[in-house]
């Protein structure tokens, strides 16, 4: 290098500058995209739950033990109705060799069955408060009357229900179908829609369980019980569809003799099964005959009134099976499902509320961060600057020899800029060139250097 040059690089040892910006952005966005990289694992593996996780979690808790106590119900019912079916068959079948009848002669016969059905209500009445259900009923083969119209439909028998079926021995209860004679003595109140038959017309409780008697008369008892949803018609008109415990009602020598069993109603499941208040007030379960992954709205049971949910109910998660029947049961095909509804407005204020907290973590973590790289940029800059200002000093008493490289005088300038820490378009406007220019410039140096970027030219003309 000439006099000239080395005066030339001594002038200049107060103009270099210092490239940091993109290093004060740079370090922020890594560190901060490490802890972002990082709370998304914490949520893939669940240790850290967004609002529709955390929400599925605790309604999938709730959901199962809804369902686990429903079946545990359930399946006490249909231990009561089996005992119930069991007794009633065997007294039936003494009062018909009392009377010398078989089955199929006791229609036309209201003595009879007047005498059957006053002799049975006690026990009905006894099974009723037992079982703690909504109602009892009992549909023998036979119907008073078989000369009038539809006849082949009527079903000779009893309806009641209970009005508190969690108090036992309640005196308040409805006489809805039978003899009224029997609701008079026995101190029963007449239903409105009261009726002396049952109807078995299109009523699953009555026609799904004989058919399959008929079709399996060998099939045992315990797996004979059948449950149904009748929305209207079956024992008696309803606004609110209600749930049948079926049975058969089979003699000794393998007659059927009619059906019986237990009504649990929509009110009864409402007192019984509804969720439990705590975090979501306005939760509501929902039972039915399952479809797909959920519950058929037809004929369902619904813990709390539709209409909370005006802007309509979000169905939170898929519906929970409710087991009803043995690994053998020929119903088992007839599955039913619990699930739970929450009102759509409650649903998005608590996803929003939840994750507005995880918003405020990572807000405080960005900061943190951000904190964090600024004092790192501090530490950085000041290093880098005594760095620089090191190789300054010993570049100005002791200039690199840019002769034995080949350089061009323009090349030579633009090195002693880059070693000063200017930047491609600094280098441009302090020499007057264009960006293009200089970046061809570099790419010769570089070349004539035997190196590929910047750091290693430090190295080189140090060294």
């Amino acid at each position: 290098m000439s006099d000239k040059d080395r005066r030339s690089f001594a002038r200049q040892k107060n103009t270099f500058t210092f490239p940091l910006r993109p290093h004060r952005a740079l370090i922020p966005t890594v560190l901060f995209s490490a802890a972002v990289i990082v709370f998304v694992i914490l949520l893939i593996n669940g240790k850290v739950s967004s609002g529709s996780t955390e929400l599925e979690r605790t309604i999938s808790r709730e959901r199962s033990s809804l369902a686990g106590n429903l079946e545990k119900r359930l399946g006490e019912v249909s231990v009561e109705a089996l005992l119930y079916a069991q007794t009633l068959s065997h007294n039936i079948e003494i009062h018909l060799e009392n009377a010398g009848l078989s089955i199929g002669e006791l229609s036309g016969k209201p003595e009879t069955l007047l005498y059957i059905e006053e002799t049975e209500l006690g026990l009905a009445l006894l099974a009723l408060d037992k079982a703690r259900v909504s109602g009892v009923f009992m549909a023998l083969e036979a119907t008073i009357n078989p000369r009038l119209k539809d006849a082949e439909y009527s079903r000779a028998g009893f309806s009641i229900q209970n009005t508190e079926p969690f108090i036992p021995g309640n005196a308040y209860k409805l006489f809805l179908r039978g003899f009224a004679d029997l609701a008079y003595k026995n101190n029963l109140a007449v239903h409105s829609l009261w009726d002396l038959e049952l109807d078995s017309r299109g009523s699953a409780f009555y026609t799904v369980p004989v058919e399959t008697f008929r079709k399996n008369p060998s099939l045992p008892l315990s797996r004979s019980y059948y449950w149904t949803f009748e929305d209207s018609g079956g024992v008696y008109k309803r606004e609110e569809p209600a749930l049948l415990c079926s049975v058969p009602l089979i003699s000794s020598q393998g007659k059927l003799l009619g059906v019986c069993g237990f009504e649990i109603s929509a009110a009864n499941f409402r007192l019984n099964h509804s969720p439990l208040p705590g975090p979501y007030p306005r939760l509501i379960s929902r039972f039915g005959p399952s479809s797909g992954n959920g519950v058929e709205t037809d004929s369902a049971f619904y813990s709390g009134p539709l209409a909370l949910g005006r802007g309509g109910f979000i169905v939170l998660g898929s519906g929970k099976r409710v087991k009803l029947y043995p690994a053998n049961s020929p119903y088992l095909d007839d599955e039913m499902a619990l699930d739970l509804l929450m009102p759509r407005q409650d649903y998005n204020s608590l996803i929003v509320s939840h994750n507005a907290v995880l918003a405020v973590i990572l807000v405080l973590l960005g900061g943190g961060i951000y904190v964090l790289s600024f004092l790192l940029n501090r530490y950085y800059r000041k290093a880098y600057v005594l760095a620089l200002m090191q190789m300054e000093t010993r570049l100005a008493k002791s200039p690199p020899d840019f002769a034995q490289y080949g350089l061009s005088r323009r090349e030579q300038e633009i090195c002693v800029l880059l070693l000063k820490g200017f930047t491609l378009r600094q280098i441009g406007g302090e020499l007057f060139i264009s960006f293009n220019t200089v970046n061809n410039h570099c790419r010769s140096i570089y070349q004539k250097l035997g190196i590929s970027h910047r750091q290693e030219l430090f190295a080189k003309l140090e060294g």
